[in-house]
């Protein structure tokens, strides 16, 4: 009877031993993939954006496999194509950061499964081979690696719904909001709304806003009474150069980019002026303002300044000075508008 117990009992552990060593011989099995995704958590907490730069060796141990438990969003980038302006690689960068921040700051980094999405950056000269092996011709380049993705030596083929298209987001260049929008489409993981860094969020706002209205006030305050702001010259002389300025179609030149000259096609010579009606260079306008204020300012000077003058010699002489100055500028001004426009003008006297 003893002998029958003893036998039991040794069948009861052997079987205890061999149902404690399954569990054990499972959690080994998924050892590798679960220090992938300890690694990666660790390597986003040690980032301001909690954005993860990889090298080629990099991407192919934390994607390399046919499952993974978790998913990557790439972004592919070049730093040598930062400063073209039609690509806007570093905005977008940027711009990504701040999805990988907010994703970060609202908890919400995992889809409907459970799967953690970690934000990836792929530079051209750390990650050349894996451009290959993705056929990436042209940036910027922004797609989704799921779990399920096998990822073998050779070239990667990804859906094209796994990927963020021009066709798909026209708004160039994207922006944090396009991109949870497209982060949100495809695994359902809603960050909210993206908090942008602003000094008018800060804490210290009122308190330098605040600062800077009375150092206005103050610099405004002795600027208002210096007395070269007294000096009646000092306006005459600012006014003659706003009008002198939009007479001469400054402003215009600035916005539209209007050159200062042209050289001639036919001969090679500068030219300033155009020879047609609907076309002006930067210095054909300068040179008309400024007949434009001669003519002005003879007439001011035959008005205001020549009857105030005491001595009826000097007034006689600044009066014929500023009325041969105003015909000699008034006549130019007609001429050129004859010869632009091959207008005649009718005389009536």
């Amino acid at each position: 009877m003893v002998a029958g117990s003893t036998g039991w009992v040794l069948a009861i552990c052997l079987c205890l031993s061999f149902a404690a060593a399954k569990p054990r011989h499972s959690a080994s099995e998924a050892s590798p993939s679960d220090a992938r995704l300890a690694e990666l958590e660790h390597l986003a907490s040690q980032t301001k954006d909690h954005v993860i730069q990889l090298n080629t060796a990099a991407f192919d141990r934390f994607a390399g496999g046919k499952r993974r438990p978790y998913a990557l969003v790439i972004f592919l980038t070049a730093r040598h194509l930062v400063d073209k302006p039609q690509l806007q690689l570093g905005k977008l960068r940027r711009e990504f950061g701040l999805l990988s921040s907010q994703a970060a700051k609202s908890g919400n980094e995992r889809d409907a499964a459970g799967l953690r999405h970690f934000f990836i950056v792929l530079d051209f000269h750390d990650s050349e081979p894996v451009f290959h092996r993705l056929g990436v011709n042209t940036l910027p380049y922004i797609f989704r690696l799921p779990s399920s993705k096998a990822i073998e030596a050779g070239a990667i083929k990804l859906r094209p719904d796994d990927q963020m298209r021009m066709e798909d987001y026209s708004s160039f260049p994207w922006s944090a909001n396009d991109m949870a929008g497209f982060l949100q489409e495809k695994t359902g993981i809603s960050v909210g709304t993206i908090d942008r860094p602003s000094l008018f969020n800060s804490r210290l706002f009122p308190v330098l806003a605040l600062a800077f209205v009375a150092a206005g006030t103050y610099v405004a305050y002795r600027i208002y009474y210096l007395p070269i702001l007294k000096n009646l010259g000092l306006w005459l002389a600012a006014s003659l150069v706003v009008f002198w300025f939009s007479a001469s179609g400054g402003m215009h030149n600035i916005i539209r980019g209007v050159p200062l000259v042209m050289p001639d096609m036919k001969t090679g010579k500068v030219q300033m002026f155009l020879q047609q009606a609907q076309g002006q260079l930067g210095a054909e306008g300068f040179i008309m303002g400024t007949l434009y204020t001669a003519c002005g300012l003879s007439v001011a000077v035959l008005t205001w300044l020549a009857p105030n003058l005491k001595d009826r010699g000097i007034q006689r002489g600044v009066s014929y000075l500023a009325l041969l100055t105003g015909l000699v500028s008034f006549y130019q001004v007609i001429s050129n508008y004859r010869w632009k426009t091959n207008y005649r003008m009718g005389w009536f006297f």
